[in-house]
């Protein structure tokens, strides 16, 4: 005999399991305490700072790098915008 589940085939879920889930969930959507350092990076070596960025944010380096080569090619048009 198959036991109750549901459309997927996996088993039904107990309540009590269906209890806990939802206090576990409960924990992630509720406000959360959240803390904010201020640093003050301007006394680091340039260096230094790229490194905390690439630590920090490895995902932004790329991306301003992409945005810088997309102004680069946009500047060439700039003067094209001025009327007259």
């Amino acid at each position: 005999a198959k036991s109750a589940g549901d459309a997927t085939g996996a088993p039904a879920k107990s309540a009590d399991v269906a209890a806990a889930e939802a206090q576990f969930e409960s924990m992630f959507t509720e406000e959360v305490e959240k803390s904010k350092l201020d640093r003050d990076i301007s006394q680091l070596s340039s260096a230094k700072r790229k490194s905390l960025l690439k630590k920090e944010a490895p995902e932004l380096l790329p991306l301003l790098q992409d945005f810088q080569a997309k102004l680069d090619m946009l500047a060439p048009l700039v003067p094209l915008l001025k009327p007259g």
